[in-house]
């Protein structure tokens, strides 16, 4: 009787499997390792050991420090690709298809050298965990996981016969999921569930959109007049975007609990547009180990990861936009790495301290190419490099998504309060030091933040002071050079509502001095030429500046009207 096709071909992959008696081995572990780990989880490093080849002396987990074999995704700066796009999908799955084709020329055996290169890595560190300071082996842990995660993927576009891809899958990702748990707990809600990488990128549905988080903080209650006016800073952001720039993107609202933001708060966002949406933190993030409920500036990042937005855009509540923030999506930095982050204003260089700390953290490692343009960097120029007032990141790439992971992890409650918080600044330098020690990455807008405001001239006729605005508001433009967004609220001073609407006529880039001795803070020795009236720059459809200023503040004033008295 003659076989069967299907049966030919179950023979002839079970040959081929057979006459590699490595892959066989492999086989039967994957069959053997994955059906005992079910019913054992806490004995699983003891089968994934045999297998792994001891090259790794286990007690210096240093030298197991990568390579450089594995390319990061994009290049910044340095285009490899199609410099002519305009879409960030297109740069993404340009960077995805680089990272398929790197075993398209590679041999079996060079395949076999990566994959036990990798898996020795993961063996040597799957069951140490540092101590919370050192965030560089910490790191070291997760340049595995986002190799691992590159590995699986390059092997679709190797040579390999199905079987033996397949195989390799399997054993990689155990590997890479093992790891991703093991190392950030703080991504499931709870342990009788435990999210792979996978599971979270499953999370991401949607296309792009806003996300502000907002606690009762935000919120401000006055008496005036007869009547009681809510006032508070988000439904300003929210309603000038909705009913002046017209923003098609979705907006979601995070908050940390229950007692974060009060139902009556939740519903007063959500009037204001029927695309505004709530989210609560603790029902996505385990608190144990996130620590989110009074926790500042700490929610930013976990909002971030917790939006179903492939794009985000976060924003403090406080923050302005001049115009359509989905022009930051179109942004050239953006498009190549799948990140756009801003620098503060130049000022503060400091005792040194953070810097002494992070150039430790950074021995042995090759700076980044953004890294070796920074000021921060090179001179020391400012104790901040990073305003977050608004962040965009792409969660659709792989690469810049496990780079929030590791965000993320830095800011959470253990590490956050051991290191971060006390060497830095808040939230802030969190996303482009993550990126920079995982090596992924990033792109930072070039310049530093200016600000908008009125200029004044102390003694015009003397001439013994400089020109100078004073304002609470720093500025951030377009990469086109446009006002874009700034911080500091609508009000001249965002804690001082009595002191009016911030009616700014002058802006100035952020190349200048500053004077930080009275409040509000000042730059000063501003050059006539560098100067520039927001009436005298145009959007497309021709409308000045301070003509969207005059709307944005008439919007604000329409949206407090919303509130019952």
């Amino acid at each position: 009787m003659n076989a069967s096709p299907a049966t030919t071909s179950t023979s002839t992959a079970l040959s081929a499997i057979i006459r590699n008696k490595r892959f066989l081995g492999i086989l039967v572990f994957i069959l053997v390792c994955g059906t005992w780990t079910l019913v054992h989880p806490s004995t699983r490093t003891a089968f994934i050991g045999p297998l792994l080849p001891s090259r790794l002396d286990r007690t210096n987990t240093n030298t197991h420090h990568l390579s450089s074999t594995w390319p990061s995704e994009t290049d910044p700066l340095n285009q490899n690709g199609d410099s002519s796009s305009t879409s960030s999908d297109r740069y993404a799955l340009a960077a995805a298809d680089r990272v398929t084709k790197l075993f398209s020329s590679k041999s079996e055996a060079q395949i076999e050298v990566e994959w036990e290169r990798l898996g020795t890595s993961y063996k040597a560190v799957r069951d140490e965990v540092p101590d919370v300071t050192r965030l560089d082996l910490h790191a070291d842990r997760f340049k595995i996981v986002v190799q691992l995660d590159q590995f699986d993927r390059a092997i679709d576009g190797s040579r390999l016969n199905a079987t033996m891809r397949e195989t390799y899958h399997k054993t990689t990702r155990h590997f890479r999921d093992d790891l991703f748990r093991s190392l950030y707990p703080y991504i499931s809600r709870n342990d009788n569930h435990q999210r792979t990488f996978d599971d979270l990128l499953m999370r991401y549905s949607r296309t792009a959109g806003i996300v502000i988080p907002c606690g009762n903080d935000q919120f401000q209650t006055e008496t005036h007049s007869v009547l009681l006016t809510l006032h508070q800073w988000a439904v300003h952001l929210i309603a000038t975007l909705k009913n002046v720039h017209k923003t098609k993107l979705p907006i979601l609202v995070a908050h940390s609990g229950q007692g974060d933001l009060t139902v009556e708060k939740r519903a007063a966002l959500r009037s204001l547009s029927p695309d505004v949406e709530t989210v609560d933190l603790l029902h996505i993030f385990d608190e144990k180990h996130v620590g989110l409920e009074n926790s500042g500036w700490a929610i930013k990042p976990f909002a971030i990861l917790a939006s179903p937005f492939k794009e985000t855009i976060i924003c403090d509540a406080d923050a302005i936009f001049l115009q359509d923030p989905a022009i930051l999506l179109t942004d050239p930095g953006y498009e190549q790495t799948g990140t756009l982050f801003f620098r503060d204003r130049e000022i503060f260089p400091g005792d040194g301290n953070v810097h002494a700390w992070f150039k430790e953290l950074m021995k042995g490692r090759k700076p980044s190419k953004m890294l070796q343009k920074s000021r921060w960097w090179l001179d020391e120029a400012s104790r901040e490099e990073m305003e977050s007032g608004v962040v965009v990141v792409n969660k659709g790439r792989r690469d810049v998504a496990l780079g929030m992971v590791f965000v993320g992890f830095l800011n959470t409650r253990d590490v956050r309060d051991a290191v971060m918080y006390r060497q830095t600044y808040g939230d802030k330098e969190s996303y482009w030091m993550g990126y920079e020690l995982g090596g992924v990455p990033y792109y930072f807008d070039p310049p530093y933040a200016g600000i908008a405001g009125r200029v004044t001239h102390p003694n015009a006729k003397g001439h013994t002071v400089d020109s100078r605005i004073c304002s609470e508001h720093h500025l951030h433009l377009d990469y086109k050079g446009r006002p874009l967004w700034w911080n500091g609220s609508l009000y001249e001073d965002k804690r001082h509502r009595e002191k009016g609407w911030f009616l700014a006529l002058h802006y100035t880039h952020g190349t200048v001095d500053w004077d930080c001795e009275p409040e509000p803070w000042c730059m000063k020795g501003i050059r006539e030429e560098d100067v520039k009236r927001f009436s005298e720059v145009k959007l497309e459809d021709g409308t000045g500046f301070d003509r969207v200023l005059s709307d944005m503040i008439g919007a604000a004033l329409m949206a407090e009207l919303k509130f019952p008295k």
